[in-house]
């Protein structure tokens, strides 16, 4: 085959490639805004942190923050479905983007200092206080919006309770409404029987 029709188909196929990640960036966008906007009922499926670790208020890492991701997320693997965003701050009537640039930073590890450093570190989180990702119907995404990268953890239901602690005073959250609640006592039992009946 020609060298210049070979260069030249080449260059058309590498064009596309980059076309087609522009477009899946625009629509995962919009996506996520039309999300975002949507009405009451739809926030019943969407939490929103600002961010991971980062305290926003205090300008320094707070690593407690952490625990109400990890509670979000149960809370919906527990309930019905849902989304957790970090790096999108409920500043009501708005939502303003902010991004996990500021998380990432929190690392001591340059190398780490990025948007693989923060991903390795998330799922190590939410691997040790709840189990194995692999374990769990739990997807993470990182879309860009706004100029910033956020994250996005899709929850779908799980098929037996995900308790918070393993064997140390664990903890069962679910979603209720747009709150994530802790069940405790009969309260706890009760809906682990309604919610999974064959649960033994």
């Amino acid at each position: 085959m020609n060298p210049n029709l070979t260069q030249y188909w080449s260059h058309i196929a590498s064009v596309a490639r980059d076309s087609a990640r522009r477009v899946g960036a625009i629509f995962a966008g919009l996506e996520i805004n039309s999300l975002l906007e949507g009405g009451e009922e739809e926030f019943d499926y969407v939490e929103l942190k600002s961010t991971l670790r980062w305290c926003v208020k205090e300008g320094s890492k707070k690593e407690q923050l952490q625990d109400s991701v990890v509670k979000a997320v149960a809370g919906f693997l527990n309930a019905k479905r849902g989304s957790v965003f970090i790096g999108i701050e409920d500043t009501k009537p708005t939502k303003t983007t902010i991004g996990i640039e500021a998380d990432w930073n929190t690392f001591s590890n340059e190398c780490n200092r990025n948007k693989d450093g923060f991903d390795r570190h998330l799922r190590q989180l939410l691997g040790n206080k709840l189990r194995p990702l692999p374990c769990l119907p739990i997807n993470i995404e990182y879309p860009p919006l706004h100029g910033h990268q956020v994250c996005r953890i899709v929850v779908a239901p799980a098929k037996e309770p995900v308790f918070i602690g393993k064997n140390q005073g664990e903890k069962l959250y679910v979603r209720d409404g747009r709150r994530t609640v802790e069940l405790k006592g009969e309260h706890c039992v009760g809906y682990i029987k309604r919610r999974w009946p064959d649960f033994a």
